[in-house]
């Protein structure tokens, strides 16, 4: 679906609010987005920007999550939803069903296309990254930045295109400062041009196909395999992802996105990025790699997505909720051989990704205590995991944590796994994220199958073995 397309959807179905109010870009704009997220609300389009009405507009929230500890007809993904077109009442356990279908199907291939949609154009002495509205997001943040983009590189190695959804900050008017994340595709493959000595070319899509975002956070787990970003997007989006080959350093792009930015960046340049208020926390300034910006193109009257992270339900924090906990998923039916021990996995934005929840149905004396193991080691996001039965749903958050809170024993049912999971890890032959140093929970919320108004047993129970 077209980005536009998107807004539009999005409008139609109450989930997007334009105001033509005159914003500022330095907190303002962020101030009122971050309150509307905040509330349940609906994502939040600026469409007069002081100083640069008439060039572009500022939106924000849409992937933003409604509460999910609350019962109601909105799901709490129902923005993901409509970004790839589906039933907006479809099941958190169907939509990763979804995300596997198009793993397994090999998701549909991109197509090249001659024609891009941009109408204006900066290159050399002429860049100037503060003629868009990039904002200043929250109070504290060291500069203007963009944090809901797709950063394009070719692997200099296999020759594949890599997509990655880093945040950047404008250092001047043509450079930028990319925060790396460790182990992403896009970090992979700096490196490998820092070892080579070669510049690396870039292209950073701003305003993308709307399931572009949900595969680039879904393709930076690394559990695509051979598969491209691109065409996983296809899949998910139900259309081929239209293409179109940069003229400055031929990288394949996405042909309809509303702004796009290339260059290079050199081995060795680096600079000061942030401070700036990560998903969880303010994260301090550091020595980032610096990109060293050639070229922008544009739309006419182009619209710029940015996300206030630091909230509960922020784009940022719904995307990597969901895609992590596809991974989980992924990896705990790996495990165990084909066979689906775990019916789904879902680490709650409205806990900031600190809990998982498994849904599975213990076959025989220790699954349990195996399959928070695995989970514990597989991440290093949450320190609590809570497994329920398989008539649990992850939407009913509410009611399962409400039995956890009024049915578990404070005396005995709050168990820690204290003890190192290489033993355990060995046998399963995977490389651990972490050791487990204490304060890691297991929690069990057993429902019958078909009972749904209240719990047989809601406890939590010492795993075999403790």
């Amino acid at each position: 679906m077209k980005f536009r397309h998107f807004l539009e959807v999005l409008k139609d179905e109450n989930e997007l609010t334009i105001t033509k109010k005159p914003v500022n870009l330095n907190i303002e704009a962020g101030a009122l987005a971050a309150k509307c997220v905040a509330l349940d609300g609906p994502a939040l389009q600026f469409e007069a920007i002081d100083d640069y009405e008439g060039v572009a507009s500022l939106v924000s929230g849409l992937y933003a999550s409604p509460s999910d500890m609350y019962s109601r007809t909105r799901r709490p993904w129902i923005r993901l939803l409509l970004a790839m077109d589906q039933d907006k009442r479809m099941t958190y356990e169907e939509m990763q069903g979804y995300f596997d279908d198009a793993l397994i199907q090999g998701g549909i291939k991109a197509i090249e296309v001659d024609r891009a949609i941009w109408d204006e154009k900066m290159e050399g002495d002429n860049v100037d990254l503060f003629r868009l509205p990039f904002p200043i997001i929250h109070e504290l943040d060291a500069g203007r930045y963009s944090n809901m983009n797709t950063i394009i590189v070719e692997d200099p190695e296999t020759r594949g295109h890599s997509w990655s959804g880093e945040r950047f900050m404008l250092a001047s008017k043509n450079s930028i400062a990319v925060r790396m994340i460790n182990g992403s595709p896009l970090s992979t493959v700096y490196n490998k041009y820092q070892n080579i000595g070669k510049p690396m070319p870039f292209s950073i899509a701003i305003g993308v196909d709307s399931a572009i975002p949900i595969a680039t956070a879904i393709f930076m787990e690394g559990i695509t395999g051979p598969m491209s970003a691109a065409d996983l997007a296809g899949y998910l989006g139900g259309e081929p992802i239209e293409l179109f080959k940069s003229e400055a350093n031929q990288l394949l792009v996405p042909a309809n996105a509303e702004i796009l930015i290339e260059g290079m960046a050199f081995p060795g340049e680096t600079g000061t990025e942030g401070a700036f208020n990560g998903m969880i926390q303010y994260e301090a300034p550091s020595v980032q790699p610096v990109f060293r910006v050639t070229s922008i193109k544009y739309r006419k009257n182009c619209i710029i997505p940015f996300d206030v992270t630091g909230i509960k339900g922020s784009d940022s924090l719904t995307l990597k909720s969901i895609a992590h906990s596809f991974r989980l998923q992924k990896i705990m039916n790996i495990l165990w051989m084909g066979y689906r021990a775990v019916k789904w996995v879902y680490c709650p934005i409205s806990f900031r990704l600190g809990m998982a929840i498994a849904s599975a149905t213990p076959v025989y004396p220790g699954f349990e205590f195996l399959i928070s193991r695995a989970l514990f080691s597989c991440s290093h996001w949450f320190d609590k995991v809570l497994i329920v039965d398989t008539g649990c749903g992850a939407e009913e958050l509410a009611r399962i944590m409400g039995d956890v809170y009024q049915k578990a024993s404070p005396v005995t049912a709050f168990i820690l796994q204290d003890n190192s999971t290489r033993p355990y890890l060995k046998m399963l032959n995977i490389r651990p994220l972490r050791e487990l140093q204490g304060g890691c929970i297991l929690m069990l919320l057993l429902i019958p199958l078909g009972q749904r108004t209240c719990c047989q047993r809601g406890y939590l129970s010492r795993p075999v073995g403790q």
